[in-house]
């Protein structure tokens, strides 16, 4: 579950900024708010803003975070804060607290041009001194310096193990957590490095939940609950269904899929191997010894009152757009999963996406936690969330981003949030400036 993130000197975030999911001084909606043996955790935000405010900047540096603890190079991508000549050279920071089975861990790195010169994780004890887990730090020369917690070095395999880390296994260029992780030696690593790749979930614009036509192939009461939210969502989708068929590609390209699928179930003939052509889900299984090819549509109903079957390709953007998102409905029921979506409003209609978004909110029982970037002021509604659930991003005179939620205002919870946000009450809007002066009219075509 996400605490707090930092950012400093990366893409608009000059001086460090803060996003948290704490709570503020709020009493609506106490169903939203996981209580905690020593802090209030929020189960939602939005996060609104100008269009280049840095709304989906919060959500790369998370990603590009994300990204470096499971292993990709930081050199490939590691764009600084542009804005300003004087942070060129300045290194960047990258902070996360999480909590993760009721402990609540800080992991942190810190890189420039060249290196990562500093990474860490701590557990953090309330009331206590935090109990280091690793430091690591790579200095000018790329020699690298190791500490671990004292358990971890009660043996002499343990100390041999840093000495090991140090010389051999640790790269300038890579988090320690990813150049550690096929050693599963430090338990604390293994835990974060899973909470980053199960329970942190980074939804993009063009982002595809490919597992979704496995989910509905192994489960028949899955597949009725995700059809049953389709028709209270009215998108005129009467039911999803499996069906075979053979994939229509170019031949040289179902050639190499099919050679891929068919060394998977050789090696593992009951698995259901799953892949996404366009904006059509596939699966493959072996029936017979046969490989046979399946596929998930989408049925409305006809004139004659039967069943018009369609590809999801046919489907409008909008109703592609919540099939990724209808999954989290159930997650979020059952599993500690942290969702982030970018522009959460993305080809759906303003009363369709309140209707669901209003329907996550109105859950009293879940474990989970969502939070989105939007335009969409329709959201702005004390009846749907918190004032502490509502964030804003804004640049400053520098051109760096700042967040700010909307509880340091101190709205009253029956004050018009929608209204106030629209007339610039709470910042975070465009400056479009005097049209007018623009003699824009003049332009215009006439009759």
């Amino acid at each position: 579950m996400l605490i707090r993130f930092t950012v400093s000197n990366f893409l608009s975030f000059k001086d460090e900024t803060e996003f948290n999911m704490l709570t503020g001084d709020v009493k609506r909606h106490p169903h939203h708010v996981y209580k905690r043996e020593h802090i209030d955790v929020l189960r939602a935000a939005a996060i609104y803003g100008a269009n280049g405010a840095g709304k989906s900047n919060l959500i790369m540096a998370i990603s590009f975070l994300k990204y470096l603890i499971e292993g990709d190079d930081f050199l490939k991508s590691s764009p600084k804060f542009g804005l300003s000549k004087e942070c060129v050279n300045k290194p960047s920071k990258l902070e996360i607290e999480v909590e993760i089975n009721g402990v609540i861990y800080a992991y942190g790195l810190v890189f420039d041009n060249i290196r990562i010169r500093e990474e860490w994780l701590y557990k953090v004890n309330f009331g206590k001194d935090d109990e280091m887990i690793f430091e690591r730090e790579t200095d000018e020369n790329l020699k690298h310096h190791l500490k671990l917690a004292s358990k971890y070095l009660q043996t002499d395999k343990g100390k041999y193990y840093v000495e090991f880390y140090e010389e051999t296994l640790i790269n300038a260029h890579f988090t320690f957590c990813s150049s550690i992780q096929k050693t599963k030696a430090i338990e604390e690593v293994n835990i974060l490095l899973n909470w980053f790749k199960e329970d942190l979930v980074i939804i993009l614009p063009d982002t595809k939940i490919e597992s979704l036509i496995r989910d509905i192939y192994l489960s028949k009461d899955y597949s009725e609950w995700f059809s049953n939210v389709l028709k209270k969502l009215d998108t005129g989708v009467e039911n999803l269904r499996i069906q075979n068929v053979k994939p229509n590609f170019p031949s040289n390209e179902f050639d190499n899929i099919h050679n891929e699928i068919k060394k998977i179930l050789v090696d593992s003939p009951s698995t259901f191997t799953t892949f996404q052509q366009g904006n059509n889900y596939f699966g493959a299984i072996l029936e017979n010894e046969e490989i046979i090819y399946k596929t998930l549509v989408s049925e409305h109903q006809g004139d004659d009152n039967q069943p018009v079957t369609f590809m999801l390709s046919q489907e409008s953007d909008g109703t592609q757009r919540l099939l990724d998102f209808i999954p989290i409905v159930n997650q979020l029921e059952k599993i500690e999963t942290t969702f982030i979506i970018d522009e959460v409003d993305r080809s759906i209609h303003p009363s369709l996406l309140k209707t669901f978004i209003k329907l996550l909110m109105d859950m009293k029982e879940t474990k989970g936690q969502i939070i989105f970037t939007t335009h969409e002021s329709n959201l702005l509604d004390l009846d749907i969330f918190r004032q502490d659930e509502i964030w804003f991003a804004e640049k400053n005179k520098e051109g760096a981003t700042e967040f700010y939620p909307l509880s340091d205002f101190k709205p009253r919870y029956d004050l018009d949030i929608r209204k106030g946000y629209l007339n610039g009450r709470f910042g975070a809007i465009p400056f479009l400036g005097d049209l007018e002066k623009l003699n824009w009219n003049n332009h215009a075509e006439t009759k």
